[in-house]
């Protein structure tokens, strides 16, 4: 990704262009906002920190859009803001290693989801839907290992 300040062009690859909405995409998909998704690409995609109004132009985009953006960004521990010497704007960077949060995010949520689904099914009477429902329990109890496991290992990886 070129991004020249000069003259304010940016320069995208078509696979980057490709990335970019692929990731807003699936944020849209899992029911974020679509520019959140293309944020987090661009800076990924980025070799160096960039500011609100360098991704605004990158994304042709408003400040105000990145701004909101930026902040559900950062709460989830993706990205951060950093201080440039020299520079009056914030910047931005995805921090180092995030995707052990969010498989920690994941794992708290299924384990709030078994919970719910485990005290459900304990008050049905009815044994064709307790058999249902333990479908379902058993196929969360997978998700749940599968993403410590992940968890583990992305906080493994880190601490080395």
């Amino acid at each position: 990704m070129l991004i020249n300040e000069m003259s304010e062009e940016v320069d995208l690859a078509p696979h980057e262009i490709e990335f970019i909405e692929w990731l807003g995409l699936r944020a849209h998909m899992h029911g974020e906002p679509r520019i959140s998704g293309q944020i987090w690409a661009v800076l990924v995609l980025a070799s160096q920190p960039l500011s609100a109004a360098d991704i605004a132009r990158i994304l042709d985009v408003s400040k105000a859009s990145v701004s909101t953006n930026t902040r559900f960004l950062e709460e989830k521990q993706l990205i951060q803001r950093v201080g440039l010497r020299g520079k009056r704007e914030q910047h931005f960077i995805l921090r180092q290693s995030p995707y052990g949060q969010l498989a920690e995010k994941s794992v708290r949520d299924l384990e709030q989801r078994l919970t719910f689904i485990q005290s459900c099914k304990s008050k049905l009477d009815n044994e064709e839907a307790r058999r249902k429902m333990g479908e379902l329990e058993t196929y969360i109890e997978l998700g749940l290992a599968m993403w410590r496991g992940v968890a583990d290992k992305l906080k493994t990886d880190a601490q080395t």
